[in-house]
């Protein structure tokens, strides 16, 4: 696909002054990428073949320490420095790491944990201050590289988490991907609001290096005025969020009392959301404050990454397609012609499997060819796939199934509706009924609207028996998903 490394030189000499990466007043340049990757080796032992875990705050440090370790040959293993520590323990059991990176701020949060686990504290300064602390002495690192060049483990929210073994050619796919379905070249600029410990905040640190473009890492959703004014002052281009992300950059740019916001908006060029679909009434938000906005919507998993896509801008249709697959990758909806069923997935991201065991310093996985996704979708008369929502969140009523988002999607699409939440509700005689939420503004639609609507959208099984006009509905802080009571 592409040598990062080799991508990282050709960007150094054809423009040797272009910032790379950015957080808040530090920037590095291409040309001086090189320079620092060899000022932390000159720190460490080798870390060809090692497991590594980062586990560090967005910033300079953990994207340079994340492009040294790739470079060696080092296995990856990402980990938010805000996780608990019932989880960081569960991480260093499964992947019996031989480093770990982090502050001496967290490694005195986890000291507990690390008893017999070599440790680099990061210093903040610059250059950067690298201290080994070794309980035990370092394994031999004669062995050869792993396959496995990075391990993302799963939120866990539907159980243990996993460990996602992803190859080198998973990562530079995902990021070629990336780059090809952006349009990413030397020109852009993006504002990152994905973490480096997330998959898709990785694989941006790639595909940037490789477009020769320039990233800004370390804004979020969660403090809207800095990143408007990171937008502002460092000349953003490009965003790449999730939808939650941009709902709060939407409310702070509307509740604005002053019109630089607003301004510094329609500046923006292009957009990346991915985690959750975008729902219309977000679209229709962020199209009136900037007309000119392209939308690039990406449906991927850690477990296959980036492998559909939809561009879509102002007057586009608002509809559930997910668009088309990626290129080299190939999606499919198992299901007859004409009906909905699970969304599987292949091609050249589609992880090397989970992690199972380390036995003699070999990473065990059960393989994999294609990813089922557990994804409700269906083929549209458009030729794209069509995402309903997850398969365990199907309403069965008398034999009948429909996802809550088949009704949730039009209701949606009604002005002054904000959201909607469909929901199978049992009474105490096992009598089962559909109740609807709906945040709207006040006086602009009524229930008979919604049941017209509703009528000529889903069998009538479905039309809710209630509905509930409510001031919110319950979302995740992060990816904006929709909280789905278990039934």
């Amino acid at each position: 696909m592409f040598d990062l490394r080799e991508a990282l030189l050709e960007a150094a000499r054809e423009f040797p002054a272009s910032p790379y990466l950015r957080h808040r007043d530090a920037c590095v340049t291409f040309s001086e990428v090189g320079p620092a990757l060899a000022q932390i080796a000159s720190q460490l032992p080798p870390l060809g073949g090692r497991r590594v875990i980062i586990l560090l705050p967005d910033g300079l440090s953990a994207a340079l320490l994340h492009l040294e370790c790739f470079s060696q040959g080092a296995t990856i293993v990402p980990l938010s420095p805000f996780a608990p520590a019932a989880h960081v323990q569960y991480v260093l059991d499964r992947v019996q790491a031989d480093l770990v990176f982090m502050t001496p701020m967290l490694h005195a949060k986890f000291a507990g944990l690390l008893r017999k686990t070599a440790v680099v504290l990061v210093g903040s300064g610059n250059p950067m201050s690298l201290q080994v602390r070794c309980a035990l002495p370092l394994r031999d690192c004669g062995r050869q590289r792993s396959p496995v060049r990075a391990v993302f483990f799963t939120s866990g929210t539907t159980g243990k988490p996993k460990g996602v073994c992803l190859s080198e050619s998973n990562l530079l796919s995902a990021a070629w991907i990336n780059r090809t379905i952006l349009g990413l070249d030397s020109s852009r600029r993006s504002l990152i609001t994905v973490p480096m410990y997330d998959y898709y905040g990785v694989i941006q640190l790639y595909s940037h290096a490789v477009a020769k473009a320039a990233c800004t890492f370390g804004e979020s959703g969660q403090f809207p005025r800095s990143a408007f004014e990171a937008i502002d002052s460092q000349a953003i281009s490009d965003i790449v969020l999730v939808p939650f992300t941009l709902k709060a950059l939407l409310d702070y740019a509307q509740n604005s009392k002053c019109n630089e916001c607003r301004e510094t908006w329609r500046r923006v060029v292009y957009l990346a959301s991915s985690s959750d679909q975008l729902s219309p009434e977000l679209l229709r938000r962020a199209f009136a404050l900037n007309p000119g906005l392209a939308i690039v919507n990406v449906y991927g998993l850690t477990e296959a990454g980036r492998a559909c896509y939809r561009v879509i801008r102002d007057g586009s249709s608002l509809s559930t397609s997910i668009g088309n697959p990626s290129p080299t990758m190939k999606v499919w909806v198992d299901a007859p012609v004409g009906q909905s069923g699970e969304i599987v997935i292949s091609g050249s991201t589609v992880m090397l499997g989970y992690l199972q065991d380390i036995i003699n310093e070999e990473i065990h996985f059960a393989a994999v060819t294609d990813v089922r996704t557990a994804d409700e979708g269906y083929v549209g008369d458009d030729g794209e796939i069509h995402l309903l929502g997850r398969k365990d969140h199907l309403m069965s009523l008398h034999g009948v199934k429909l996802h809550p988002s088949e009704i949730e999607f039009p209701v949606n699409q009604l002005s002054g509706v904000r959201d909607s939440l469909a929901q199978l509700h049992q009474d105490g005689q096992g009598n089962k009924t559909i109740v609807l939420d709906v945040v709207a503004d006040r006086g602009s639609v009524e229930q008979n609207q919604i049941l017209d609507l509703l009528r000529e959208r889903v069998p009538r099984l479905f039309l809710p028996h209630v509905i509930n006009f409510v001031d919110v509905i319950p979302r995740t802080e992060i990816g904006g998903k929709l909280i789905r009571p278990q039934h």
